[in-house]
């Protein structure tokens, strides 16, 4: 399974419960990764990417240990219940801000995993995003 995680440059995902950003350009470039492949996410994250073709499923804390992982699926990760399936990720797609946003939980598991490859796009609210893929070590 691919996690997919956007995060600002200290490694900061949620501040008060809440994301610290968003981007449409962010989404699209997801899309074209994604194609068909099943997304998994929560209702929090469904909120952001209702608009995209994505073959959705919202799961939440309960349902996430049991969903069955395909390898080409995708797991929209925004703070919630990593804990629950981290041993199935594979790969991470992190996208950073590249900016400085307040923070309050951080995105902390990269130690296991060694970055492959990075591309940069201008964004809408974004001067830069950097995508960075990672896979398990």
């Amino acid at each position: 399974m691919k996690l997919v995680v956007c995060v600002d440059d200290n490694f900061g995902i949620l501040f008060n419960k809440r994301r610290q950003s968003s981007d449409k350009m962010q989404r699209m470039d997801l899309k074209n990764i994604v194609l068909n492949s099943k997304v998994y996410l929560s209702r929090y994250s469904y909120d952001l990417y209702k608009d995209m073709d994505f073959n959705f499923e919202i799961v939440d804390e309960n349902m996430v240990e049991n969903i069955h992982i395909e390898d080409d699926s995708f797991f929209i990760y925004e703070g919630e219940f990593l804990e629950k399936f981290i041993e199935k990720v594979d790969e991470i797609i992190c996208y950073f801000w590249n900016r400085d946003y307040p923070f309050d939980k951080t995105f902390d598991i990269l130690d296991e995993f060694k970055e492959i490859s990075s591309f940069d796009f201008k964004a809408k609210s974004h001067d830069k995003i950097e995508r960075k893929i990672y896979v398990r070590k």
